[in-house]
C-alpha cells in the first residue's frame, strides 16, 4: 500500500505530481495508472495520499484521484449513530409537518364549503350546544333521581333497621350514581371541546374568507 501523509498539502494536483515522478524513477508507473489513489485525513487532521485506505479510516471521508491527482469522485464518511438518530428524527419531523400542512388544507376546504357566512356557522355550533344542553339536563335528573333513591336506603342502614339484601342495593344504586356522574363528565367534556373548536373555526373561517 502506497501511503503518503503530509501536513498542511497546498495543493492536491501539485503534490500527486511529485508522487508521480518519485514513482517514474522507481518503475511503478504502470501500476499507478491502473490503481486508484485516494486522499484522507487521519483523527489528527494530518492528509494522506495512498492507493488504498486503512481499515480504521475506510469509514472517515475521501477523494479519489486519477494518476494526474485530480479529484474523480468523492466519498463521504458515514454518519455516526447520533447523526443517524438526528437525521431520522429530522425527516419524521418534516413528515409530521407535511402531513398537518395537508389535514389542514383538506379541512379549510371542508370549512368554506359547508358555510358560507358567518353566522351559519355560529348557527351550527349553537345547534350543537343545544343539543348536548339537553343531555347534561337529562343526565343531571337521572343523577338526582338515583340521590333520592340513594338516601333513604343510607338512612336505614344506619338506623340499625337494614333488611336483608339492604347492603347490595346500596352498592348498586352507588354504583349507577357513579356511572351517571361519569356520564355528566364526559357530557361537561363534550361542550368544552365544541365551545373550542367553535372558537377555532370561526376565527379559521374568517381569515379564509378574508384573504
Amino acid at each position: 500500500m502506497l501511503d503518503l501523509g503530509v501536513e498542511n498539502a497546498p495543493r492536491i494536483e501539485l503534490k500527486m505530481r511529485k508522487i508521480f515522478l518519485i514513482l517514474l524513477v522507481t518503475g511503478c508507473v504502470p501500476i499507478l495508472a491502473q490503481a486508484q489513489m485516494y486522499h484522507w485525513a487521519d483523527e489528527n487532521g494530518v492528509a494522506h495520499y495512498g492507493d488504498r485506505v486503512p481499515p480504521k479510516t475506510v469509514s472517515q471521508r475521501r477523494e479519489v484521484l486519477n494518476e494526474r491527482g485530480q479529484i474523480i469522485s468523492v466519498q463521504e464518511r458515514e454518519a455516526t449513530a447520533a447523526e443517524r438518530a438526528q437525521a431520522e428524527a429530522e425527516q419524521r419531523k418534516q413528515q409530521a409537518a407535511a402531513a398537518a400542512a395537508a389535514h389542514q388544507s383538506q379541512y379549510d376546504l371542508s370549512l368554506t364549503a359547508t358555510y358560507t357566512t358567518v353566522d351559519q356557522l355560529d348557527a351550527s355550533y349553537e345547534n350543537r350546544l343545544a343539543i348536548v344542553d339537553g343531555k347534561i339536563k337529562s343526565a343531571n335528573k337521572t343523577h338526582a333521581d338515583i340521590q333520592k333513591v340513594l338516601e333513604p336506603l343510607n338512612e336505614r342502614a344506619a338506623s340499625g333497621k337494614a333488611e336483608t339484601g339492604m347492603d347490595k342495593r346500596i352498592h348498586q344504586t352507588q354504583t349507577r350514581l357513579h356511572e351517571q356522574e361519569r356520564v355528566l363528565e364526559r357530557l361537561q367534556a363534550d361542550r368544552l371541546e365544541i365551545e373550542k373548536r367553535h372558537q377555532a373555526d370561526r376565527e379559521r373561517f374568517l381569515t379564509l374568507t378574508s384573504e
